[in-house]
């Protein structure tokens, strides 16, 4: 289940499981990394998989999993059980 205004922005995969709820204002950002001396893109892909993200969370490219529950707010920035 995807709430009221959850942002997926997605130059990369996104895959979002059945049993996965993404909150209301939450931001999951898979966004193009850039090499600094040919710009090629590097596709950062998000999955997750029996989650629970809460309102106004940010997952940040290249991060997921399985099993986590992130609380309010958060910010996920590493590899975690999401």
């Amino acid at each position: 289940m995807i709430g009221d205004d959850v942002v997926i922005y997605s130059f990369a995969d996104v895959a979002i499981g059945k049993d996965v709820v993404i909150s209301q204002k939450s931001y999951l950002c898979a966004e193009p990394r850039y090499r600094s001396q040919d710009f090629a893109i590097q596709a950062s892909p998000i999955v997750m998989k029996m989650s629970m993200v809460a309102a106004d969370v940010f997952v940040a490219p290249r991060h997921g999993g399985k099993g986590a529950v992130v609380g309010s707010r958060s910010s996920v920035s590493r590899a975690s059980r999401l």
